[in-house]
Parts: structure tokens; sequence; C-alpha cells
């Protein structure tokens, strides 16, 4: 009779062996998940019409980089590279956070020199740069390599007779606040009537960018929120803030339209999940007055 139950086991297969399996799927498909979340580049388009958009900038095209954080795709970033390539962007806008820590500042001159051979590239501050303690010697490498460099400044973008201005906002780890913010937006509107693109490291400040009425802002510093699920707009944000709003693709109130990045790098030991890195490529279009 015993041996006809251990018969009768054996057919049916050992439970701590279908347990073992089991658990290796489990694991082969959380291994998938967590590669595809954090090393597949994500394209998403949008279209953003302006009002007062001069006609030479219709189709204007803007490649957005948020929080590298030192992360590279491929050899020498070709991933990267050639996404931003076949983008065919006329401007290239880096919204703070190129790079982790110190350990990452002696590649920088190259991974910046290729991005900006590409397009001429605009950078703003993020709270890691200043963390490093390095700061000033990030953005002289940056010079160096051909990217301007706004802090809490202006540059005007020129076709024919028209223009367009590009603000830069400090990050507020540099000591920029609200103030600051709002003297440059002010002295930038007394320079030109133009209309205005801000890149500014810093999602949470939506608020203040309406009240300042800039009509495009763009911004990082969220990283999708690290986990996304269905109806949620990011689970975790900086300063463990939980269910943060604003971390991803475009938000419009009144005359303000706001893209935010979930950036390409992960800070520290985080990780995504659902949640890939983020490139918005953003197609300017002329908005006539109602």
């Amino acid at each position: 009779m015993r041996d006809i139950e251990t018969s009768a086991n054996q057919k049916r297969g050992n439970p701590v062996t279908y347990a073992i399996i089991a658990a290796l799927i489990l694991i082969g498909v959380l291994a998938l998940l967590i590669y595809d979340s954090n090393y597949n580049l994500e394209v998403e388009e949008f279209v953003v019409p302006l009002e007062g958009l001069p006609e030479e900038f219709e189709g204007f095209r803007i490649v957005h980089l948020s929080d590298l954080h030192g992360a590279e795709f491929g050899t020498d970033n070709v991933k990267l590279l050639n996404i931003i390539k076949s983008a065919k962007p006329d401007i290239i806008a880096i919204t703070g956070d190129i790079v982790e820590n110190r350990n990452d500042i002696s590649e920088l001159q190259k991974s910046v020199s290729d991005i900006a051979k590409i397009a001429p590239t605009y950078y703003v501050s993020g709270n890691h740069e200043y963390a490093t303690g390095k700061s000033s010697v990030i953005f002289r490498i940056l010079q160096d390599a051909g990217v301007t460099v706004l802090r809490n400044q202006t540059s005007l973008i020129r076709r024919l007779d028209s223009e367009i201005i590009i603000l830069g906002i400090d990050d507020p780890n540099g000591r920029a606040d609200m103030i600051e913010m709002g003297k440059t937006v002010t002295l930038a509107r007394k320079k030109s009537d133009s209309v205005m693109i801000a890149l500014s490291h810093r999602y949470e400040r939506f608020e203040e960018y309406v009240e300042l009425r800039i009509p495009l802002v763009l911004t990082g510093h969220a990283h999708g929120g690290l986990i996304r699920l269905p109806f949620t707009d990011g689970l975790i944000g900086p300063g463990r803030v939980f269910l943060p709003k604003y971390t991803s693709g475009m938000y419009v109130k009144n005359d303000t339209v706001m893209i935010t990045s979930r950036g390409i790098g992960n800070a520290s030991i985080s990780f995504r999940i659902f949640n890939r890195p983020h490139i918005p490529i953003i197609t300017l279009e002329c908005r006539n007055s109602e």
C-alpha cells in the first residue's frame, strides 16, 4: 500500500519543487519588470499651442531632459543620443540633477558635449548639483561644453525678426526663492514682451508658475513618483511625499502649461516600477486669441 502511495505522489510531483519553480518564475518576471521600468527609455510627444507665438516658431521642437543622475544608456549613452537626434530638436532643455554625486563630475564633460553638439542646449540647476558642494565646477564644465547655463537669467532665441524668451529658474537649494523667481520673470518682461518658456527643476511649484502667468514651464524632480499604478500620479514624491501631484506629463491651468519629465536616472538606491525613464518632446504651435 505504501508503494502505491509513493507512486501516486511521484506522479503528482513534489510540492516543494513546484514552489521553487513558481518562485523562480516570479523572480524572473519581477526582474524583467524592474529592468523595463528603469532602463527602457520612453519618448512622449506633446503639442503645445501658445498664444502670441510668432509664426516663425510654428513647429519649434524641444527635447526635454531631466534628472539624468549620471545614468548611461548604452556605451557612451548612444541610446539616449540617438533618441535626441531622431527628434530633430531646435533646442534641448535640461532641467537639473544632471549628476547624482561628485563621482559623476569627471564623466560630465563628454556626455554634455555630445548632447550640445546635437542642438543648442539650455540648462538649469537641480538640488543634486548643489548637494555635491561642487556646483560652480559643474556649471563651468557645462559652459565649456557649449551649454547655456541659466541661473535666474534669460536668453533670447531669434528667428528672422521674431523671438522667444528662455527663462532659467535656479533651484531653491541654490537659495533661489519665490521672490527671486518673481523678480526674474518681471525683469524678463520689461526687456521683452515675447512668449516665455521657463526651465525649472521643481514640479511642485506649479501654482507659483500659474500665479506668475508663465505660458510654458518644463520641470522634473519627482521621478514620476517612482511607482506608477493606474489612476495615480505617482505614489512617492521627493521628501517621502505620498501621492504627489504633477509628476508626469502635461498640466494646464489658466494660461500656464507645465510639462513634467519623469526623469531619466535614479537617485541614490531608488528604483522605478511601471515608470520608464521619460523624454518629453514638445512641439510648439501658434494659438490665436479667442
